[in-house]
Order: C-alpha cells, then sequence, then structure tokens
C-alpha cells in the first residue's frame, strides 16, 4: 500500500518546487514510526509553455536524505500530445477549459 500525491495548478509560473508541499510527514498522512512506504507525487503544470512529462533529479530515494520516505516524483507540463497521449484532434477543448479556468 503507498499514497498518491497529486496537484494540479492552471497557472504559468509556478512558485518554488511543489513537490516539498507533499510530505507525508507533513501533511498528517503518515506519523513517526510508520513503516516508511514509497509515495508517488505528481505535478499537473497545466498552464506551463513547456510541454511533456519530467521525472525530478531529486525523485530518488528520500530516505537517503530525511529517514522518512521514499518518493517517486512526476511533473507533467501543459496541455498537448506531448504530455497526454489522449488529447487529439480535441485539443483546442482542453485548452478552451484552460482559458476559461483562468478568468
Amino acid at each position: 500500500m503507498s499514497a498518491i500525491f497529486i496537484q494540479v495548478k492552471n497557472k504559468k509560473d509556478i512558485p518554488g518546487n511543489l513537490f516539498d508541499s507533499m510530505d507525508p510527514f507533513d501533511v498528517g498522512l503518515f506519523s513517526d514510526g510508520d513503516e516508511q512506504l514509497p509515495v508517488i507525487r505528481m505535478v499537473f503544470a497545466l498552464g506551463s509553455g513547456e510541454c511533456g512529462m519530467k521525472f525530478p533529479a531529486h525523485w530518488q530515494d528520500k530516505s537517503d536524505q530525511t529517514g522518512k520516505f521514499t518518493s517517486y516524483d512526476i511533473r507533467c507540463a501543459g496541455l498537448s500530445r506531448d504530455t497526454f497521449a489522449c488529447v487529439g484532434d480535441d485539443l483546442h477543448w482542453y485548452e478552451d477549459l484552460l482559458r476559461r479556468s483562468l478568468s
């Protein structure tokens, strides 16, 4: 068993490292003394001009650094076929929804 943390942002500029705010101990999901379960942390930066998926360099075993948990981080940026393989000729609808969410 594990946990998946997801943040979805629609703005172009995303401040700081959002993965840092998804620490399972800091948010109260795990407590000290709990088994060190791996977590998957995903950030969807939908408004980003840079499209695609990235696996940040710091995604390695966090237990070496903090002694708390292992995380596998995934950053999905932009609205495109490079990020979401299921997007086809209907990309303009997704872009329209993103624009509306910013108003």
